[in-house]
């Protein structure tokens, strides 16, 4: 018996990675972006098996490890469970390293809106510190793991492997966390009216950049290109370079901005009506 059996033994039987995901799976993630990437993987996995599985059989394997079933189970395996080593772009498997679950790296410094941000960023309080982390020494030649506290007996040691949000970390290890300080949800254009996003092209943005953090606070670009958009054209021209910086233009602009998240797309003449004095402005946030 290979001395690799009690290790490939243990391994799952199924896996849950976006490529495993059947139809119902799919349309359970409701969000039309998450289903759109649910849909590419598995596609890209069943183009990679139609591929490869003439060459599987040269090789002389049983064909129940032939199937497509099989191959998504070796492809999830390789995904979720390998670690980097120098010799293969592939990965290694790790016995022993792959048991640690994972722990997210601590949570990005969110940009501020005016009376918005204080609230919002209450939920940083929880720590995030105690989490691992793993390399190949090429020194050692050997997968080192690092702890970076000191651990209690029957205390569980995590492992940090990157930074994730939810829909990355479902694709390609097969899990979500409750609590997610890297996670985002990106917002369809069609939230906003249809000139942010004609200006979103001129400035040559993605929609990829449209998206709030899981505290409901918009990315850096996103937020710097609703101060822009909502700016007067003096604004724009003499206080743009605050927005390019992650700075607030003015109190009344941040009210458009927090206007544009939360209210459905405005006509123009509409939007003017949320055009309001400092004072005003001031009300609002403070109630918000």
């Amino acid at each position: 018996m290979s001395q690799w059996h009690p290790y490939l033994a243990q391994l799952p039987h199924e896996y849950t990675l976006m490529m495993n995901f059947n139809p119902d799976h799919v349309q359970a993630l409701q969000a039309p972006y998450a289903q759109q990437i649910a849909t590419a993987t598995i596609q890209q996995a069943q183009q990679s098996w139609t591929e490869v599985k003439g060459l599987l059989s040269l090789l002389g394997l049983p064909k129940k490890w032939c199937s497509l079933k099989a191959w998504l189970w070796a492809s999830s395996t390789v995904c979720s469970r390998t670690m980097h080593v120098p010799s293969s772009s592939a990965g290694a498997l790790t016995p022993f390293g792959d048991l640690h679950n994972y722990h997210p790296p601590p949570p990005p410094h969110y940009p501020e809106i005016e009376g918005v941000s204080a609230c919002c960023n209450q939920d940083r309080v929880q720590d995030y510190e105690d989490y691992g982390d793993g390399g190949y020494s090429e020194s050692f030649q050997e997968y080192c793991l690092y702890a970076r506290k000191r651990y209690c007996k029957g205390e569980q040691v995590f492992l940090c492997y990157g930074k994730y949000t939810n829909l990355e970390l479902l694709e390609h290890y097969g899990f979500v966390l409750a609590h997610n300080p890297h996670d985002e949800a990106l917002l369809p254009l069609s939230a906003f009216p249809s000139s942010f996003a004609t200006y979103l092209q001129q400035q040559c943005c993605t929609a990829r950049h449209c998206f709030l953090h899981c505290n409901g606070i918009p990315g850096w670009q996103l937020l710097q290109d609703l101060r822009c958009y909502t700016a007067t054209p003096m604004e724009r021209k003499q206080l743009g370079h605050l927005a390019i910086a992650g700075e607030r233009i003015s109190l009344a602009n941040d009210t458009e901005v927090v206007l544009m998240l939360v209210l459905p797309p405005l006509s123009a003449g509409q939007r003017s009506l949320h055009r309001c004095t400092e004072d005003s402005a001031a009300i609002t946030l403070t109630r918000a």
